[in-house]
């Protein structure tokens, strides 16, 4: 129970990484927030965790919106009384086509979430740490980063910054 006592926030927690993140910090003892935008997927998950015996609650959270990103570290905080870890989790990796081709309102969506999302939740995450002198912050990305992945170019490129 190396968890037990934390207050664990996952955006992108209701599928993918963040989904397997949130089981295991739940197994591990921590109290998980589940953050995304499906209501129903995070009412099932929380349902999950709680039948393994765990502790989680949902929250809905579009990343792309600082003031949503804040509201969720209030509610955060009020229902469960800290954060102490925050998994930027959350990401979308938007159509497969030839970059000359790309459309501009795909490639905005994905360095939305991507990046933008990230960083929000970095900067409200990093006061709150820094208020109470402890706090982690773990950022998922891609090896498309490294690699690449062809016909993927905001994807890719946003794994690169």
């Amino acid at each position: 129970m190396r968890f037990k006592d934390k207050v664990v926030v996952i955006t992108g927690g209701n599928s993918g990484i963040g989904k397997a993140a949130a089981i295991q910090f739940a197994k591990e003892g921590a109290k998980v927030m589940i953050a995304d935008l499906s209501e129903k997927m995070g009412d099932d998950l929380v349902e999950e965790i709680e039948k393994s015996g765990g502790e989680a609650s949902f929250i809905r959270v579009n990343v792309t919106d600082f003031d949503d990103v804040e509201r969720m570290f209030e509610q955060t905080l009020l229902r469960m009384g800290s954060v102490d870890v925050i998994v930027n989790s959350a990401g979308v990796l938007g159509p497969r086509m030839r970059t000359d081709k790309y459309p501009m309102e795909a490639f905005d969506k994905v360095i939305d979430v991507n990046v933008k999302g990230l960083w929000y939740c970095m900067q409200v995450a990093l006061k709150h740490f820094m208020e109470k002198k402890s706090g982690n912050i773990v950022n998922i990305a891609s090896v498309a980063g490294h690699v690449g992945m062809s016909g993927h170019i905001a994807y890719c490129v946003q794994n690169t910054l």
